[in-house]
């Protein structure tokens, strides 16, 4: 398992940076988990149109802005992250 690295998430429920697994459970998962969306779902959001932040974090979301590859899923698994 590699270092975490940050990355910005957005959604109905929370929108914001997600800085450690810690975070992504308590900030993202927990969340959406309580209103019955599985994390599944979440891996799925897509990657921002401009692809990462002028500050070079890496962006996913639900929105329509968000319609590129990869998903936070497979970007997680290319880089060594257990979402």
């Amino acid at each position: 398992m590699k270092e975490w690295i940050t990355f910005w998430f957005e959604g109905n429920l929370f929108f914001g940076y997600v800085t450690s697994s810690a975070d992504w459970q308590e900030k993202v998962v927990g969340p959406y988990k309580d209103v019955g969306i599985d994390i599944k779902e979440l891996k799925r959001a897509k990657t921002h149109r401009c692809g990462d932040g002028d500050d070079g974090v890496p962006r996913f979301g639900f929105y329509s802005e968000y319609f590129r590859e990869p998903t936070l899923g497979d970007w997680a698994e290319e880089n060594g992250i257990e979402l």
